[in-house]
């Protein structure tokens, strides 16, 4: 007995129609060709099933039912300690939304070592640099914990004023530079 799910589509007559009767190095250029415009095809399709699953995920009773100002107010009362707490912002578009929109979630992301040393200090506007989890926690204060050197607050001076705590770890050892009174 065969297996049907390894049994491939057969190519659309077009495609066949194409590549009939071509030398190899022509043959391989326009199979090459085809490849790319079916992964483009594939790319907008995927493109158009999460689209559909954001408007899906939109009638799910809690987001029927319960008003965005509710959730913005759980998400301001979630304490992440560790780095696996940003993926509440995966699970639909309306709390990746939201949750943008929480500073306090990314302050107390800051603060959380586990967190705050697995940041990038390099890159700037990346999802996991240190500079955006700064720039989503506008206008929260919040404490900020430094795993490299300190030329990083060159980057962030419109943000330094809501520093409450800054210290520098090396290694395991931890040093308070300065904190608000």
């Amino acid at each position: 007995m065969v297996d049907s799910s390894s049994r491939r589509p057969p190519l659309p007559p077009d495609d066949l129609a194409l590549l009939a009767g071509l030398p190899p190095p022509e043959l391989g250029a326009a199979a090459e060709s085809r490849i790319q415009v079916y992964r483009k095809m594939i790319e907008d399709m995927n493109g158009y099933i999460f689209q559909l699953i954001s408007i899906q995920n939109t009638t799910v009773p809690l987001h029927a039912t319960l008003p965005p100002e509710v959730l913005l107010n759980v998400f301001r009362h979630v304490s992440p300690t560790r780095r696996a707490d940003i993926r509440l912002t995966h699970v639909c578009k309306l709390w990746r939304d939201l949750i943008h929109r929480t500073p306090e979630f990314w302050a107390d992301m800051l603060g959380a070592k586990a967190v705050a040393s697995r940041l990038d200090y390099h890159e700037s506007n990346t999802p996991l640099s240190l500079t955006t989890f700064i720039e989503r926690s506008s206008p929260a204060p919040y404490k900020l914990n430094l795993y490299e050197d300190l030329s990083i607050l060159t980057k962030i001076p419109s943000h330094i004023s809501r520093i409450y705590s800054l210290s520098r770890s090396w290694g395991p050892t931890r040093y308070i530079i300065w904190r608000r009174s």
